[in-house]
């Protein structure tokens, strides 16, 4: 198990305020959370220091409407999901990566055609990609030739809808 680690000499923002915290110039670590935010030298006490000097520490990021299974550089829907599992579950480990880096710490999958992001969600907390945490809705329910209908889940009816649903969970 890693030793605590306190990150120092950092501006912190917490979304709320106009400015950085003035009370705090660090955060303390321990077993992947935070666990303190201060003052540097009360949290430097029994931990690894890692000075950070001039970055800034904000809340992580959540981006609330997300098709990870799509490729941002195809831009005709129909055109999209023509590699292999394997290839889409690589490309979408990338995008996972580019989502961290970007500091986006949870995305909101709303969905695609063949669960593959219920795959790839499930191998990030095991450690094998990194990548945001992770809230997929599976095949988005749409009408009959609705939005993304070519995904497989149309409902002409209530009980079509709750059907489709049944069938996903």
């Amino acid at each position: 198990m890693r030793s605590p680690l306190t990150l120092t000499d950092v501006r912190i923002w917490n979304s709320v305020d106009e400015g950085y915290l003035e009370f705090a110039d660090a955060i303390r670590i321990e077993a992947g959370q935070i666990v303190a935010v201060g003052a540097a030298d009360g949290l430097r006490q029994g931990a690894e220091a890692q000075s950070c000097e001039g970055r800034t520490l904000l809340p992580g990021l959540i981006d609330a409407h997300v098709h990870l299974c799509l490729d941002p550089e195809i831009r005709n829907a129909l055109d999209q999901g023509k590699e292999t599992p394997e290839a889409l579950r690589a490309l979408m480990a990338r995008r996972f990566d580019a989502m961290v880096r970007a500091g986006i710490t949870t995305a909101r999958d709303l969905g695609g055609g063949t669960w593959d992001e219920l795959y790839v969600r499930d191998r990030i907390p095991a450690g094998e990609i990194p990548g945001p945490r992770l809230v997929c809705s599976g095949q988005p329910i749409t009408s009959v030739k609705g939005h993304y209908h070519f995904w497989g889940s149309e409902a002409e009816t209530l009980d079509a809808a709750l059907h489709v649903l049944e069938r996903q969970v």
